[in-house]
Formats: C-alpha cells, sequence, structure tokens
C-alpha cells in the first residue's frame, strides 16, 4: 500500500477532499484531467485577447464601452480587408450579375421550325 490521501494532501498542501476527488476522478476516466465544463462559449481568440490586453495596458483610462467600439471598427475593417482580398484574387471572375452566364446558356433546348 502507497502513502494515505492525508499524507499525499500534506505534501501537496491541498484539502484531502481535493485528492479523495481528484482519485475518483482518476478511477472513473483513466485521467485527472479537468472534464469539459457547461458555460458561454468563447467570442474572442487568444489573438484578440491579447490584443485588448495590449489596448489596454497602453491607455488605462478606456472604459470597456470604448474599447469595444475600437474592436468593433477593427473586425469591419479587418472584414473589409478580407472581402477585398477575395475579390482581387486571379481564381476569382468577376461577372455581371444582369448577363445570363456561359453556363446557363450552354444547356438551352433548340427548336426547330417545322417546314410548311
Amino acid at each position: 500500500m502507497g502513502p494515505s490521501q492525508r499524507q499525499i494532501a500534506r505534501t501537496f498542501n491541498c484539502s484531502q477532499t481535493t485528492i479523495r476527488k481528484l482519485l475518483i476522478r482518476y478511477q472513473q476516466t483513466g485521467k485527472t484531467k479537468d472534464r469539459q465544463r457547461s458555460g458561454r462559449l468563447r467570442v474572442t481568440t487568444a489573438a484578440k485577447d491579447r490584443y485588448i490586453r495590449q489596448i489596454h495596458l497602453r491607455n488605462r483610462s478606456v472604459t470597456a464601452t470604448s474599447l469595444g467600439h475600437v474592436i468593433s471598427q477593427q473586425q469591419h475593417f479587418d472584414d473589409f480587408v478580407q472581402l477585398v482580398y477575395e475579390l482581387t484574387t486571379p481564381s476569382m471572375e468577376w461577372r455581371d450579375p444582369f448577363t445570363p452566364s456561359r453556363q446557363s446558356t450552354m444547356g438551352t433546348f433548340s427548336t426547330s421550325v417545322a417546314a410548311t
């Protein structure tokens, strides 16, 4: 037998309950990793979080509301840049929406006029 739960708890400077729950989790799942938690999904990426922190550290008087406006404007700008990039890539071909495409006229049937 190994050390008791109490001895392990003293070694790691935590409660005996923590050790007991950890052992139960290990017996049930085979892992000691945290389980997936419920809750709201993340809205921002890690890069966006770093950007928000950087803005806050540069100007600590910025309110959350004004920071939200800055982030929103940045997102609109990023969307605009992405759209311009997509429209200017050589693989994309601009087509007039009012002119029928070649594909739509290729499959049309031809009518023959009967000779009288």
